[in-house]
């Protein structure tokens, strides 16, 4: 299985943090497409198929 790039791993990790989608490229300095665009490799090294499966992974509250 793939290893995630520095910047897919910081993407997960204020997405667990409680971040939404839309807010990660300000913490970031990249735009919300390239961000869209992580994710999208991300899930597909994951082999996820809905976003919602990915919700044991953030963080609740």
């Amino acid at each position: 299985m793939s290893r995630l790039s520095y910047r897919g791993k910081r993407i997960m990790a204020l997405l667990a943090s409680g971040l939404v989608t839309r807010e990660v490229p300000l913490n970031m300095c990249l735009t919300e497409k390239t961000v869209r665009n992580y994710l999208s490799g991300i899930y597909r090294k994951r082999q996820v198929r809905a976003y919602g499966a990915t919700a044991p992974f953030r963080k609740m509250g």
